[in-house]
Order: C-alpha cells, then structure tokens, then sequence
C-alpha cells in the first residue's frame, strides 16, 4: 500500500510504509552510515525501494512532503532489458524485482552498472525481505556480484514457483 498522493502525512505514516516497526529514533534522512564493509549500516533506516514512482529525494533539507505516493512494496517486472543502477545517492540501493515463469525453469536476470564513480559497485540477491528496522542487511544472500564501471553480470535464478520477488541490494566499496 502506498503512501497517499495528497492530504495529510506523518512521520508515523511513512514508518508504517516502511515496515519500522522499531522503537529507534525516525529521520527523514535515509542516506545511514556505512558500518565497516558490506551491505550494513549503523544508522539511517531502511533503504528506498527503487521501483516506486515517487520517492524522497536524498538531499537536504528533508521534508515529510517528499514522501507522497511513495510504495515500499512496489515490484518492477524482470523482462529482457538491462537492470541499471541510476543513483546511489543513498548509501545503497534497493530494488525488488518480480521474476515470472515455471517452477525448476531458469530465469536469467542481466544487471548492468553505469558509471557510478569510484570503487566497486556490490550487488546481493535475497529471496526474503533483507533488513532490519534500522536498514542493516539481515539473512543469507543467494548471490554476490562484482562491477567495474559499464560492466554487466548476469545472474541465473532456478524458479521455485510461478512468481517470486527477489530483492536486490547494491552499494560502493
């Protein structure tokens, strides 16, 4: 369910969009801060879905009006066109993707970096939600990719049943 588009909306309104559940202080800042290495934070929330038409914007000032119509739990469809990372603002970013077919086919999902920098852009695939009320990454990742600048991977995903959302996590080393 999304946020809604106009009207009234509160800091208890987005926690609720985001599945924060915790008792931790709320920001509107959802940049975090980067703890040691990997995909974990020490601070921020949990990250933006990708996919939703509208999102907050990640540069101050922050404003609760940023948040209209944003949809935490929006699936983009995995179809024959590239994935591409287009702006790692935030510490990371957060797709979900919804990967249709049959049961034991292959679903093959090319993922392709623009030039993002500095660094070596990581990407990990989840079956399950991957994170914690205050945005770290929780569970066991399926996959663990590697980019330079420009470069494409792709990833080979055996289908457990008809429709599943694989979450997509990506961030700068």
């Amino acid at each position: 369910m999304a946020l809604p588009a106009s009207g009234q909306i509160s800091i208890g309104d987005i926690r609720t969009e985001l599945s924060n559940t915790g008792t931790n202080d709320f920001r509107l800042s959802y940049a975090g801060t980067p703890a040691s290495s990997g995909a974990t934070r020490s601070s921020g929330y949990v990250p933006i879905n990708q996919n939703s038409t509208t999102k907050p914007n990640p540069a101050s000032p922050y404003n609760v009006s940023e948040w209209y119509s944003y949809n935490h739990s929006e699936n983009r469809t995995c179809s024959g066109s590239p994935f591409n990372t287009l702006d790692l603002g935030a510490y990371y970013l957060y797709y979900r993707i919804n990967v249709t077919g049959n049961v034991n086919d292959q679903s093959i999902i090319s993922i392709t970096s623009i030039d993002y920098g500095s660094g070596t852009l990581r990407c990990q695939i989840y079956t399950s939600y991957p994170f914690t009320n205050t945005g770290a990454t929780t569970g066991s990742p399926i996959a663990n990719l590697s980019f330079t600048n420009n470069s494409t991977q792709t990833y080979t995903y055996t289908m457990t049943s008809t429709s599943q959302v694989l979450y997509f996590v990506l961030w700068v080393e």
